[in-house]
């Protein structure tokens, strides 16, 4: 009797998508073809917006279907327009796109009563600069005067010239002859009515994005360009992994880009547990793992003032360029966005190895202060630059396409209030029992540990708890701790040795201290723009003045530990 056939079920998936620039390398050639089918969609792009202003203002306020039904009628616009203007039905497409993503989001802003703008073309134009001196010697009142002075400082920028795009995957496409060999982006734009229309011959190869097989063909309509890129684009993008989907083809002055949308197929994991993250304004980030009853797993190491000190120089580069050059540039940031990538790169790296969720504070009240609009000539508030140094939102924007990318949930957010004056070890919740900045120190049952770590472990767990309405936090989670009590170690994990695994976590990696597990820190998939190949801890700054506090035995093997010296932790299971 034959047995029964059992079907697996597949594994979940999640799509992530990510953008790429490459440089294109077009012959003088097909510089002057990609410069007429850009204008020529620039042109109709402009054409349609100011023949249908009329109509998407006609639509604001009414039902959902007649915005709907307007958004249509501007997209079939812009097809005619396109048509007029003899471009081909990619290019088209891309514009039709363009022109109702364009008009579907000033028609919904202004019905709900939000100020929205319809686009107009800009034209280049000097300033008078003579006139606003003039002006600003005649001021009779601030507001003239700050006006005049706006304008004789302004700098005259070109105009950029507006990109075209192709919003099929397949009218774009990136292409390898042969294993390792140089990449071109082949390229649906041509009409093969044109006079200088010429045959093009793609030879058999391999499409670097998706690696599937591409036989040998003749076209009349695509153009063969070849791409530049970095060694990192190159395996990120162009390995056979992903598959692209749209494109954008833009010129800065004489240099031509491809701006390329890739979507990513990534195996969804199955979480077990929370990894709570800690950011603070000195301390930038310290994170706890707990299993699913709250007890403490690992701890992640303290990374410091690094992120601020690196803003703060960047800052500073940026204000000389602007006094030399009367320009800003965002290049100067790039340094603190390098160590923001590190840190994010070991908690995807442990999250994953851990199989556990990151939690962190809903912090949006704080964050808004960033972008809350001042009133012209107010200064910003000392609260809103600590805030601006410490990166919050660029954290949490970062970790959300990386955790995407390693098949892990998205961030969970947890109430803030109470976790930094919470104990880990008895659930009690006093002010007074932060010492210090960097010190906590229960006044209920004396527990002791690193100020950052204490609360990031409150985190953890309450992106464990089952929260229901009317239900009180600090209650569960005393609740949460009378269950752990009956473990040997009371459900503090590399916590319970007291302050000087706390304290200690901040001078030496904690993965090679702490990890029951035995994953190291890269484990995992490292998901980010740097450093792909080089896995590092997050280490802190020096707190070796808080193992004075310890008792003597426990000091001397923590200072030993933090020498390389030493062997695992004391009283550590």
């Amino acid at each position: 009797m034959a047995e029964p056939i059992t079907q697996t079920a597949k594994p979940r998936t999640v799509t992530q998508f990510l953008t790429a620039v490459f440089e294109l390398r077009p012959s003088r050639r097909k510089a002057a073809v990609l410069e007429r089918v850009r204008a020529a969609s620039e042109a109709a792009f402009w054409e349609t917006m100011a023949s249908c202003r009329p109509v998407a203002d006609g639509a604001v306020g009414a039902e959902k279907k007649a915005r709907r039904d307007a958004v249509a009628q501007i997209t079939a616009a812009a097809l005619r327009a396109g048509s007029r203007h003899r471009l081909v039905e990619p290019v088209a497409q891309g514009l039709a796109r363009d022109v109702s993503m364009a008009a579907s989001s000033y028609i919904e802003l202004r019905s709900n009563g939000r100020e929205a703008e319809w686009p107009v073309q800009h034209v280049e134009a000097e300033h008078a600069y003579e006139t606003a001196l003039d002006a600003f010697r005649t001021a009779l009142t601030r507001d003239d005067e700050n006006l005049a002075r706006d304008e004789f400082s302004r700098v005259t920028r070109p105009v950029m010239p507006r990109p075209m795009t192709i919003a099929r995957e397949r009218d774009a496409q990136l292409l390898r002859e042969r294993e390792n060999g140089p990449v071109v982006a082949v390229l649906n734009i041509v009409s093969a009515r044109e006079k200088a229309a010429r045959t093009t011959i793609i030879k058999a190869g391999v499409n670097a994005a998706t690696g599937e097989a591409i036989p040998a063909k003749k076209s009349a309509t695509r153009l063969i360009v070849p791409i530049s890129c970095s060694k990192w684009h190159e395996n990120k993008f162009l390995s056979g992994r992903c598959a692209l989907k749209s494109s954008i083809i833009y010129r800065k002055g004489e240099r031509w880009f491809m701006m390329a949308q890739f979507a990513f197929e990534t195996v969804r994991v199955e979480t077990s547990g929370a990894l709570g993250i800690d950011r603070g304004l000195v301390n930038t980030l310290s994170g706890a793992v707990v299993d699913e009853a709250g007890g403490v797993k690992a701890v992640l190491p303290i990374s410091g003032s690094a992120v601020g000190e690196a803003i703060r120089a960047a800052e500073g580069r940026a204000r000389a360029y602007q006094r030399r050059t009367g320009r800003t540039i965002p290049l100067h940031r790039r340094g603190a966005n390098q160590i923001l990538h590190k840190i994010t790169n070991e908690i995807v790296a442990r999250a994953k190895s851990l199989r556990s969720r990151v939690v962190m504070e809903n912090l949006d009240g704080f964050k808004s202060a960033l972008v809350s609009k001042r009133a012209k000539g107010a200064r910003r508030s000392s609260w809103q630059k600590a805030l601006k140094k410490a990166q919050l939102g660029k954290i949490e924007q970062m970790l959300a396409y990386k955790l995407a990318l390693a098949g892990l949930p998205a961030v969970k957010t947890v109430a803030a209030g109470g976790t930094s004056v919470t104990c880990s070890a008895c659930g009690q919740r006093d002010a007074k029992s932060r010492a210090s900045q960097d010190r906590f120190e229960c006044v209920a049952c004396g527990h002791a540990a690193h100020a950052d770590l204490n609360a990031a472990v409150q985190i953890a767990r309450r992106g464990v708890m089952k929260v229901t309405k009317g239900d009180k936090l600090d209650d569960l989670h005393k609740n949460m701790v009378a269950d752990l009590r009956k473990r040997g170690d009371g459900g503090l994990g590399p916590m319970a040795a007291g302050a000087a695994v706390g304290f200690v976590a901040g001078r030496v990696s904690v993965s090679a201290l702490y990890d029951p597990s035995g994953l190291g820190a890269g484990a995992g998939q490292n998901v980010t723009s740097c450093d792909q190949n080089i896995r590092k801890d997050v280490l802190a700054e020096p707190v070796a003045p808080y193992l004075e506090t310890l008792p003597d035995e426990k000091a001397v093997a923590a200072k030993e530990i933090a020498q390389g010296r030493g062997g695992a932790p004391p009283n550590v299971e």
